[in-house]
Formats: C-alpha cells, structure tokens, sequence
C-alpha cells in the first residue's frame, strides 16, 4: 500500500477546502460548487476503498448470470457473437493493474449483457416464452444485486442536500 493511502490524501484535501477556501467563499454560487466538489471527493474516498473489490465481486456474478441466461435463451447467433467479444477478457483480468483490469473486462460483460437483453425482447416481441420469463427474472435479480452492491458508493456520500 502506498502512503499517504488516497484515503488520507482526499481527506486532506477535503479538511483544506474545509478550513481554508470554504470561509473565504462569498458568492452563492461559488459555494454551491464548493459543496459539489466536497461530494465528488466524499464519493472517491469511498470509492478508494471498495471499488476493486465490488468489481471482482460484479465481474463474478456477471459471469455467473450469463451462464444462466445461456442455458436459457437458444439465439445460437447471439452466443457465437458473445463468445468473440468475450474471449478478450481473459487477457485483461491477469494485468498489473487489477482495477482498470476489472474495469475494462466489467465494461465488456456489462455490454454483453445488453446484448442479450435486447435479444430477450426480440424473442418476446412475438410470443412471451417460459425460458425469457427465466431470463427476465435472472436479470432482475442481478439488478438488484448490482444495486445493493453499489449501495456503499452512493450512501453516504451522495445523502444530504442537493447543491
């Protein structure tokens, strides 16, 4: 771990903003967008600390809800497609730099993803089916997933009044 961690550099740069520019800040608006600042540096602080892990953490359970969205959806041209755009992720998970890593391949597994929605709502646009009713709550559950897994990097840091 590098010293100072971003943590403690974020936070003084916060306790400067704090003690140092905020009491000479007169204009309304010029406050507002102190106040902004300050959240934006809140959310990193929080986002320094937990990011790779809800990453790995996101990465797996994609993975995990394509697999499950495969055995149910049969677009055989739809997969073929999928297959080549994700086979390139094997070469960026093993990287020096995990985080852009995980970021890069999280970016690839989430457009995948979206490819599949959309063909989940070709197939039903004629006729609903049991496998894309399957498919749909697989996907509600991951999004509910998603979002109790980035619940960290919003609350606190994004709570309060809007500026």
């Amino acid at each position: 771990m590098s010293y100072p961690s971003v943590r403690r550099l974020l936070e003084s740069v916060l306790w400067s903003l704090d003690a140092q520019v905020a009491p000479t800040v007169t204009d309304p608006w010029a406050a507002s967008s102190l106040r902004s600042i300050k959240c934006v540096l809140e959310h990193l602080i929080v986002r320094s600390e937990f990011d790779a892990a809800i990453m790995a953490d996101e990465y797996a359970d994609l993975a995990a809800v394509i697999d499950q969205l495969q055995e149910r959806m049969p677009d055989e041209a739809l997969w073929r497609d999928l297959q080549l755009r994700l086979a390139s992720l094997a070469e960026l998970l093993p990287s020096a730099s995990v985080t852009a890593s995980l970021s890069d391949a999280n970016g690839a597994m989430l457009e995948a993803l979206d490819a599949i929605v959309h063909a989940i709502h070709r197939a039903t646009d004629d006729a609903p089916s049991p496998e894309a009713g399957a498919a749909r709550s697989i996907l509600s559950d991951y999004f509910v997933r998603h979002t109790e897994r980035e619940r960290c990097l919003a609350d606190p840091a994004f709570a309060g009044p809007w500026y």
